[in-house]
């Protein structure tokens, strides 16, 4: 691919990816402030291996 049709591509779409990132980027945002939350942190990867069926195993 070369660089001019890149650099059309991105002057075409712009717009469109700046509306998109500007509604997902709040959104990211709170999703990463509740997953910092330490009882948070510590119940996801809980919750996968229950979802996964897979036991914890200690070395």
């Amino acid at each position: 691919m070369s660089l001019e049709r890149l650099a059309a591509q991105l002057n075409e779409h712009g717009f469109a990816l700046e509306h998109s990132a500007s509604e997902l980027f709040p959104k990211v945002e709170q999703v990463a402030a509740f997953l910092g939350q330490p009882l948070v942190a510590v119940t996801v990867p809980w919750l996968l291996r229950r979802a996964l069926r897979r036991p914890y195993r200690r070395r």
